[in-house]
């Protein structure tokens, strides 16, 4: 596969994956990892497709996430992140890597904002346990018709 193939076949099984799958590591050391909405599935998030491809070139992420749960507290004291997206029925999966950070900015909160998410947030919007973690990759793994590839994608820490 071409370096262009490789990046459209890491982005179609973002926009097609049912679950992201969040690994960060606790305060003893270790990793745990965690099912979250996969905000990039076009499918069930149709309005936030035009958001996302504006990112298709740098594989931007944004999840949200209840303010009081583990994950915040331990992005908050180790940022290094992986997120897991797979289409487990044909063997496929790709891995990003990189330091994830807590978005603050209102606007970016809003335009990501789905009108069900009362249910996690029944505060709305506003709510301060409503979350965004953005994870600008550094680095991916991918895995697929029988073979691997990695791209670097940023400056490496």
């Amino acid at each position: 596969m071409t370096l262009a193939e490789q990046k459209t076949y890491c982005l179609n099984l973002m926009k097609t994956a049912k679950a992201c799958f969040l690994s960060s590591i606790n305060q003893d050391g270790t990793s745990e990892i965690r099912a979250l909405l996969n905000l990039r599935n076009s499918g069930m998030y149709p309005s936030l497709k035009e958001l996302f491809e504006r990112h298709d070139g740098d594989f931007l992420i944004y999840l949200s996430t209840n303010t009081s749960s583990a994950k915040v507290a331990q992005v908050k004291d180790n940022p290094n992140i992986a997120l897991y997206y797979c289409n487990p029925e044909n063997f496929q999966g790709v891995m990003f890597t990189g330091r994830a950070e807590l978005v603050h900015d209102p606007s970016v909160k809003k335009a990501l904002w789905q009108k069900d998410w009362n249910t996690y947030y029944p505060q709305g919007i506003d709510d301060p346990d409503y979350t965004v973690i953005r994870l600008k990759p550094e680095y991916l793994k991918a895995y697929g018709n029988l073979s691997t590839f990695s791209i670097r994608l940023g400056e490496g820490k």
